[in-house]
């Protein structure tokens, strides 16, 4: 088949239409796969939530009723507990879980040849999860420590990581009924034990 002069600028833009769209389809599909979403799995898990020197959360019941996950997850099977609204919810580091869905991204502006890691100026590293007071877990080069991202002279934050906050919620003689995720929607922050 010959394609005439006045067909081929047609064609080429059907062509470069149908190119676009391809990567676009692509993105969606990428994004829809990887991007921050109720399904995603995590890229790091740790056993414990608020890490360092900040104070513990005294939480309390929103409703009558608390979703549970049988799991961390919240892929997990879901079921409802009866537990009465403003009733104390019982936390302890040790019954928590913070999950890691997307790295956040941290850029060193100085060398850090004094802190735990060696990282040299311009070297951008992985922000896993914030700890306090300023200070943060990051990775990078085979290296992992935690270095104080507030001081504005060393690091520059480019991105925030995606987390999840958990706690296994336990009866009152102990048994473990479930685990809640700490999204604010089921529960109020009373207050802060230091």
């Amino acid at each position: 088949m010959r394609i005439n002069s006045a067909e081929k600028p047609l064609r080429e833009s059907l062509c470069e239409l149908s190119r676009v769209a391809a990567t676009f389809t692509a993105f969606a599909i990428l994004v829809a796969a990887c991007g921050i979403t109720q399904a995603q799995m995590a890229v790091l898990e740790i056993a414990h939530v608020f890490d360092g020197g900040e104070g513990i959360p005294v939480y309390a019941a929103k409703s009558d009723d608390l979703i549970l996950h049988r799991s961390p997850n919240l892929k997990a099977e879901r079921f409802v507990v009866s537990y009465g609204e403003g009733r104390r919810i019982p936390f302890s580091r040790d019954k928590g879980m913070t999950r890691v869905l997307i790295l956040g991204r941290v850029e060193v502006l100085g060398s850090t040849a004094d802190d735990a890691c060696t990282w040299q100026e311009g070297t951008v590293v992985e922000y896993l999860y914030p700890y306090s007071e300023g200070f943060a877990a990051l990775r990078g080069d085979g290296e992992e420590c935690a270095a104080d991202i507030a001081d504005p002279e060393m690091y520059r934050v480019i991105s925030e990581p995606g987390l999840q906050f958990w706690t296994e919620l336990t009866s009152d003689d102990g048994k473990a009924l479930g685990w809640l995720f700490l999204d604010g929607t089921q529960t109020d922050i009373m207050d802060w034990v230091f």
